[in-house]
């Protein structure tokens, strides 16, 4: 087996079942949510395959979802929280147990805003790892933006207590706050976001509403 992965053994030593630890005894995946919008293009890696994102397509746990240079997808998680993935970038969704709300995701570059409902239930976290830490949140509006050289954390409601992998020592930022971490380890920060600044996180990862027809309009074909 590599990492990742299990297996079954009956009574008479024969192998039941097997696969990746995030699929059940029947082999199908545990499911975290759904694409809700979409603008293409996004892919999702799953099982060494890559698939075309469409409406409606379902997540999985250990699901890496890739946006191209136009792509954009929300992402409707099964706790009623919402991820907005914008261009450009890499996420992967490492856990989501809505019961027992336990979430865990890898952010690995470019823009994301979340919107997290309020966690509850005892020894509940919801936390998304970066290159340069770890962003816990509970019932939080918030916004990520991961370069090659900077992590920029803004947050829109609520609070986030980020770790820094580099010294390992937590800084809550506050609603209307932002904090930035250098590729070196150096934060700034918190401090105040601009107006500008807060409306720009907002936007670029946004997955607007698909246009509706008129009532009585026709669909004209070419």
């Amino acid at each position: 087996l590599h990492a990742g992965e299990m297996a079954t053994l009956n009574a008479a030593g024969e192998v039941a079942a097997g696969g990746d630890s995030s699929t059940g005894m029947d082999g199908a995946s545990t499911p975290a949510g759904q694409v809700s919008r979409l603008l293409p293009q996004v892919q999702i890696d799953r099982a060494s395959k890559g698939l075309p994102a469409s409406l409606s397509s379902p997540v999985y746990w250990n699901d890496d979802l890739h946006s191209g240079a136009t792509g954009r997808a929300r992402i409707a998680l099964q706790d009623g929280s919402l991820l907005n993935l914008g261009s450009n970038s890499s996420l992967r969704v490492l856990q989501h147990d809505a019961a027992a709300q336990q979430t865990s995701l890898d952010f690995a570059i470019g823009r994301i805003r979340g919107q997290v409902v309020k966690l509850t239930r005892p020894g509940a976290k919801f936390e998304v790892r970066t290159p340069a830490g770890v962003a816990g949140l509970v019932g939080t509006d918030f916004s990520l933006w991961v370069t090659r050289d900077s992590t920029e954390l803004i947050v829109f409601d609520g609070a986030v207590r980020f770790t820094p992998l580099s010294n390992g020592q937590a800084v809550t930022v506050s609603a209307g706050m932002k904090l930035l971490i250098s590729s070196a380890g150096t934060l700034a920060g918190p401090s105040p976001a601009t107006p500008k600044e807060i409306l720009t996180a907002k936007e670029l990862p946004d997955v607007p509403d698909p246009p509706q027809r008129a009532a009585g309009e026709r669909l004209k074909l070419h």
